[in-house]
C-alpha cells in the first residue's frame, strides 16, 4: 500500500471566522472512523459521494470529519489516504479528535525520560492498531503526526460550530488559538494547567463524578468513576445524573439557539 501524502488540514480562512448566519450550506458531519475504511466507503457511497481519481466528492455538498481517524480499526493508512485526498481537493474539512491529540502526546518525549502520554498498558492497547501501521510503514508516523498538528481543535462556521466533544467558550478563550504546536502540546498534556482542562473539555467532553464507590466499565473494559453528561442542557439543580448522561437517542447539539454545535461525542446511534 502506498504511503498517504498528507495535506495540511489548516483552512485558508480563520476557523473562527463568522459567516452570515443566514447562509446554511448542506454539510455531512462524519465522526469517529477509527480506521474502519470499509464502513467509511459505504457511508460516503450512501451519502452519494463518488470516487474519481482516488478522491471522494459530492456535486453539491461537502464533508466535515470530527476527528478520531486512527486507532482500533484495521485500515489506518487507507483511512488517512481517503480523508487527506478529500481535504486536498476541498471536498472536506476536519477538526482534531482526542485520538489524534493522544497520538501526538504519545509520540512526544516529555524531557524526563518518558512521553507526554505515558506508555502504559492501557494507552498502548488503545493505540495498538496505529502503532502496528507505523511499524509496517516506517515513514508514516512522522508524516501523520505532522499532519495532525494542522487539524484545528474547533471550527466556528457561523451556521454551525464543530468540535469533537464539547463546545466551551471558556475553554476556547483559555486556548485562544485552535492550532497546536510543540510548546502548547506540552502545556495541554500537563494535568493541573488551564490548557489541560480546556483540551479535556473540547476533546473528551464534560464529565461528572459518580457517587463514591460507583464505577462502570467503558467499551474497552476500563473502570471509570466519572461519566460524560449532556453539557448543552440548561442548568437544573433538580436533574439527576441519570437524567443528564447521554440518552440512547439520535440527538445532538444545542437545540435552543443557533449556531448549532455538532461533535462526535454528542451523538449516540444504533451500531450496525
Amino acid at each position: 500500500m502506498s504511503k498517504p501524502e498528507l495535506t495540511p488540514a489548516r483552512p485558508e480562512a480563520s476557523p473562527t471566522a463568522f459567516i452570515d448566519p443566514s447562509y446554511m450550506p448542506i454539510v455531512d458531519i462524519i465522526g469517529d472512523i477509527h480506521g474502519n475504511v470499509d464502513k467509511l466507503r459505504r457511508l460516503l457511497g450512501r451519502l452519494n459521494y463518488r470516487e474519481n481519481g482516488g478522491v471522494y466528492a459530492h456535486p453539491e455538498r461537502s464533508a466535515i470529519f470530527v476527528g478520531d481517524l486512527i486507532d482500533r480499526g484495521p485500515a489506518i493508512g487507507e483511512t488517512l489516504e481517503i480523508v487527506t485526498a478529500m481535504i486536498r481537493s476541498a471536498s472536506a474539512q476536519i477538526v482534531m479528535g482526542n485520538h489524534e491529540f493522544n497520538a501526538l502526546a504519545f509520540h512526544t518525549p516529555d524531557g524526563k525520560g518518558g512521553y507526554l502520554r505515558p506508555h502504559t498498558e492501557k494507552n498502548c492497547s488503545q493505540h495498538s492498531a496505529t502503532l502496528e501501521y507505523f511499524e509496517k510503514n516506517p515513514n508514516a508516523a512522522e508524516q501523520a503526526l505532522t499532519w495532525f498538528y494542522s487539524f484545528p481543535l474547533w471550527l466556528d462556521l457561523g451556521f454551525a460550530r464543530i468540535v469533537h466533544a464539547a463546545w466551551s467558550a471558556s475553554a476556547i478563550q483559555s486556548l485562544q488559538t485552535p492550532y497546536l504546536n510543540h510548546d502548547r502540546l506540552l502545556l495541554e498534556s500537563t494535568k493541573g494547567t488551564p490548557e489541560y482542562d480546556a483540551i479535556d473539555t473540547l476533546l473528551k467532553g464534560v464529565e461528572v463524578q459518580l457517587p463514591a464507590g460507583s464505577t462502570f466499565a467503558d467499551k474497552d473494559g476500563n473502570r471509570r468513576d466519572k461519566i460524560r453528561v449532556r453539557w448543552w442542557l440548561e442548568p437544573d439543580p433538580q436533574r439527576t445524573i441519570a437524567e443528564t448522561v447521554f440518552p440512547r437517542i439520535r440527538a445532538y447539539g444545542q437545540r435552543h439557539s443557533l449556531p448549532r454545535v455538532i461533535g462526535s461525542h454528542m451523538v449516540q446511534t444504533n451500531r450496525r
